[in-house]
Order: structure tokens, then sequence, then C-alpha cells
């Protein structure tokens, strides 16, 4: 928010938006050339990323794997981010910071910015080196499963039915938001092998339970 302030004082033929919704985000930032367009569609989101030149990805957590900066990447996006996680896994050409700061981040947006050659140098790569595609990501989790279930010793499948305590983050705080996610890909997979799952959702737990300020957990 500070950093994009700045650059659209200085650089007031530009504008800027911000998608999503997440509700321990506080967007308490505005400036006439910004517009926080909050949740969209996924289709509208992939709209919006064909018509942007600049897309800025700066994650502060460890992000397991970053669909936005793999999407803006695919439609041609000048592409910044953070070192944090899978995210330099997703981009192929783009800009990762070496300093997660408002200023690091505002030199590598204004670099981008005066220097055009620069910038549509990054956006052609990036459409032209994509790499994560369907097909690629298809074909690679079919040739783990040949592989996994090739070795007698490690395919459950073929044990009888096994009753298994899945503990994992099935985000059910987030009201079904992050529903299909990892975990819960995996425990659809186990229930239809035929084996007895009991789901645990740690995350839920710890956040809906007993807490050092909640000692008996009355309020949830």
């Amino acid at each position: 928010g500070k950093t994009i302030t700045k650059i659209l004082n200085k650089y007031p033929d530009w504008k800027s938006i911000v998608i999503g919704d997440e509700q321990r985000d506080k967007l308490n930032f505005k400036h006439p050339n910004l517009k926080i367009l909050g949740f969209l569609k996924h289709d509208n989101v992939l709209n919006y990323l064909k018509e942007t030149s600049i897309a800025v990805a700066c994650s502060r957590w460890e992000e397991p794997f970053g669909r936005t900066s793999l999407e803006a990447s695919s439609n041609g996006c000048a592409v910044i981010i953070s070192n944090r996680g899978g995210l330099p896994e997703t981009i192929t050409d783009g800009i990762i910071l070496k300093s997660l700061n408002s200023s690091e981040l505002f030199k590598s947006i204004e670099s981008l910015i005066i220097n055009k050659k620069k910038r549509l140098g990054y956006q052609k790569l990036s459409l032209k080196n994509f790499f994560l595609t369907h097909n690629k990501s298809a074909r690679e989790i079919d040739n783990y499963r040949s592989l996994l279930f090739s070795n007698k010793n490690i395919n459950i499948l073929k044990k009888k039915a096994l009753k298994i305590l899945h503990v994992t983050n099935f985000n059910e705080k987030h009201d079904g938001r992050l529903f299909f996610n990892t975990g819960k890909r995996i425990n659809n997979g186990l229930i239809r092998g035929g084996h007895s799952v009991l789901e645990f959702s740690d995350r839920d737990i710890q956040s809906r339970n007993k807490k050092v300020t909640d000692v008996d957990g009355s309020k949830s």
C-alpha cells in the first residue's frame, strides 16, 4: 500500500488495482488512480491480468505455490515476487525482491516503469518461456502415480481398508473458501480407496479452542 501510493504520486499517468479479499488484511490506503476491487470471479481476474503491464505478488509467508504469479506470468505480465516458498518456481523471467520492504519494491516497480524496453522484455519472455501448463502438470502427476504404485511395498490401495487419522489444514474457518485444497484432495482419495478416514483440521482446532487469552475456551 505504501509503495503503490508513492508510485502513483510520482507517475500519475499509471493506474493500479488490487484484487482479492482476506479477512485479516486492512486495505487502508487510498489514491485517485487506485482501485480496490475485492473478490472477483476467476475469469474476471484473468481478464485484468491480460491488460496488466506489471503484476506484484510479494507474499510475506512461505507461499506453498503462487498461483497469482503463475497466472500473471502466463498472461504476459512483468512479474515482481518475493523470494518466499514456491513463488520463484512459478515464473521463468521476472524480478525477485532481494529484500521484502517498501523501498525495495518501489525500486523494482519504478525500474519497469521508466525502462520500457526492460518491461516489454520481461513481458515477452514471460509468455515465451511459460511452461507450467495443465498438460505438463497432468503428465507429471501421472508419472508420479505410476512410480508410486509400481512398488508393492508402498501400494496401500491393495491392502485391506485402513483406519486413518488425517491431520491437516482443511480450512474450515474460511467457510469453504479454500475447500478444494491439497489436504481435501488427498482426503477424498483415501476415502475413494475404501479407507475409514477421520478428518482432523489442526489449524481450526487451534484457532477455535483454548488460547492464552481464553483459557476456558468459552468464547468458541
